[in-house]
């Protein structure tokens, strides 16, 4: 009797505590609150602060203290879009200056439910925009369309990058992902994180922590990573290159006009078709990790 009378009031005291939680969790579904001058969110903000169209095509310069950035491409666009979603804006501008356009965006700090940040920076640009774009951010994910005659310079705490098509790209980065296709060049740095690239020329990865995926390289790389694997599909290379790798596999499944030159401390190392006559050479060194090449 006492252990049936012990479970019923369990199971009262869990039915309170679900109800509480339900509630909760309806109550910041509907909006964003502040407590104690700290504010919660349900997913990512839907409140336009401000926008502004631009008909001078100028360089961007955006600045974000937390706020996921989209860059998107319209046909029919002969100008600049910028918008602006926050519901926690402490400061914002869109200026026009020189030769550019400065976005920034400063939030306060807020913990988000179940969502991305609250805030995001939304620009629309013509397919045909061939400008270069300054991306400066500390919390929140970076998206860019295909901008294939664009550079961009990213620079980020925590978020992922993902682009479509760009001619150059610089990103350093503490922790997220990076994602590129079809990108002629890219100086990736980036301390905790994947590296996934589609299609590339020239590429330079400093990675500590994270696995690198390339399907196709074109010219050449220069890879070093601390821990995580090396993965390659296609390499076409057409210039000197080299992977250095501490703790991972490196695994190429096809070379192109290229000798490999390959060594490992611990592991074991099988290369197929070595092409010995060629003049471009792939340097693999690996500390700990099997080297698998043309398998």
């Amino acid at each position: 009797m006492k252990n049936k009378g012990l479970t019923i009031t369990l199971i009262i005291l869990l039915s309170i505590l679900l109800a509480f939680v339900i509630g909760i969790m309806v109550f910041l579904f509907k909006g964003n609150y502040n407590f104690n001058g700290f504010n919660f969110a349900f997913g990512g903000s839907k409140t336009l602060v401000d926008e502004k169209e631009i008909y001078n095509i100028k360089n961007l310069n955006i600045e974000a203290n937390r706020a996921d950035v989209l860059i998107e491409t319209k046909e029919e666009l002969t100008s600049i879009k910028v918008e602006l979603y926050s519901d926690f804006a402490e400061e914002y501008e869109i200026t026009e200056k020189d030769n550019e356009i400065k976005v920034v965006l400063k939030d306060k700090m807020a913990v988000t439910i179940f969502g991305s940040n609250s805030s995001r920076i939304k620009i629309y640009v013509p397919t045909t925009y061939d400008k270069d774009a300054v991306i400066v951010n500390r919390t929140g994910d970076i998206t860019i369309g295909e901008l294939p005659n664009s550079n961009f310079d990213i620079s980020l705490t925590t978020g992922d990058v993902k682009t479509s098509n760009a001619n150059e790209m610089t990103i350093s980065l503490t922790t997220g992902d990076v994602e590129l296709n079809k990108v002629s060049k890219a100086d990736i740095t980036s301390t905790t994180g994947d590296v996934d690239i589609n299609n590339i020329d020239v590429v330079k990865v400093k990675l500590t922590t994270g696995d690198i995926t390339i399907k196709e390289i074109n010219n050449s790389l220069k890879i070093t990573s601390t821990t995580g694997d090396v993965r390659i599909t296609d390499a076409n290379l057409k210039a000197n290159s080299s992977i250095k790798s501490g703790t991972g596999d490196v695994r190429i499944s096809n070379t192109t006009g290229c000798y490999i030159d390959a060594k490992t401390n611990i592991g074991d190392t099988r290369i197929n078709n070595n092409d010995r006559k060629s003049d471009v050479v792939l340097t693999i060194t690996s500390r700990v990790g099997d080297i698998r090449v043309n398998k």
